[in-house]
């Protein structure tokens, strides 16, 4: 579909992260042996130079991968362990083979002097953390004794709240280094797991039958499925824009402009997914709830529609250009990061 990067991971997760073992994992099943699959595929090094092991690739072709990931709507931390191995070369430290890492941007030192990140994407199921809070960035073992997790977002969601009462941070990073690049794993992950409810919906739609024909020969129907893919297909252009990087340093604006629009139209489609399914849409054993669930839960981790929009519209404004301009110039027109 993509190219050879997808074809090679699309087909290893159709095979390793089947509907079935994403429950059991939801369910407080061992994710183990699904995370040793994917470290020992070499995936999650894709962005680490030649020299450490790695590919050396940025974002524009680790898209293909996480893209990829999405579609099988995985639920071990891949994209924010891929990210988090090629921040660790960068400032120095070591990178673990075989350990996941779970990533936010968003974390703060309280009045008792305790890290605190709120909403970690998956990080019930990750073996480290990588907290950026301001300028300082800190990596926290979810084992340690220092390190409490309490997990938020309903029964089967592995986010979870964070507080470390003795964080040690590990080096300095631009503010917002580490939230750009959670943002744009989580913009291109939702990218492909919207391709993924597209494709069963359509499928349902040509399927079912009813009065004598699929109800996808209805025109209430095609008009749905018009508007979803329209929206899905809005989602990869997000997706792919804010993946110009050739490096593993995200682009700040155009990652928010990727976050922003993928996370705005995340609960529509699931909506009309839902609409074309009816009932059966919503049951546990049917599986398009697992990938409608993702819509919803990468679409608030990591910063929402707002948050993201907020930030081009300070960037706008602080730019003092006129609006046009800034659009063609930083938005669109602005050079990747430089190795």
């Amino acid at each position: 579909m993509q190219n050879e990067l997808f074809d090679t991971m699309d087909r290893q997760l159709a095979e390793i992260c089947t509907p079935g073992v994403i429950r059991e994992i939801e369910a407080g099943g061992d994710s183990h042996r699904l995370w040793g699959s994917i470290a020992d595929s070499g995936f999650a090094d894709l962005m680490l130079s030649e020299q450490a092991g790695g590919a050396g690739l940025g974002w524009t072709d680790a898209w293909s991968v996480l893209f990829a990931a999405g579609r099988h709507a995985v639920v071990v931390p891949f994209g924010s362990t891929l990210f988090a191995r090629a921040v660790l070369e960068q400032m120095g430290q070591p990178v673990s083979a075989d350990k996941s890492m779970a990533v936010s941007g968003f974390g703060h030192i309280d009045s008792q002097g305790r890290l605190v990140a709120q909403s970690v994407n998956a990080v019930a199921v990750a073996d480290e953390l990588l907290v950026q809070a301001g300028e300082t960035v800190y990596q926290i073992a979810t084992s340690s004794p220092f390190c409490t997790l309490e997990r938020t977002g309903g029964p089967a969601c592995l986010d979870a709240n964070v507080v470390v009462t003795q964080p040690d941070p590990i080096g300095n990073l631009p503010v917002g280094t580490i939230a750009s690049g959670l943002g744009l794993v989580l913009a291109i992950q939702l990218a492909g797991v919207a391709d993924r409810v597209l494709s069963m919906t359509l499928n349902y739609a040509n399927e079912r039958q009813q009065f004598g024909k699929s109800i996808g020969r209805f025109q209430a129907v095609q008009q749905q499925i018009t508007e979803m893919s329209e929206r899905v297909y809005a989602m990869r252009m997000a997706s792919q824009i804010g993946a110009r990087s050739v490096n593993w340093q995200p682009c700040s604006l155009q990652a928010a402009l990727a976050k922003s629009q993928t996370s705005a139209c995340a609960a529509r489609v699931a909506s009309i997914a839902h609409a074309v399914h009816g009932a059966i849409g919503v049951t546990q054993e049917y599986d398009l709830q697992i990938y409608t669930r993702k819509l919803y839960e990468w679409a608030r981790a990591g910063g929402g529609e707002q948050y993201w929009a907020a930030q081009i519209g300070r960037s706008a404004l602080e730019s003092q250009q006129e609006l046009l301009d800034f659009t063609r110039e930083k938005m669109f027109g602005g050079s990747p990061p430089a190795s």
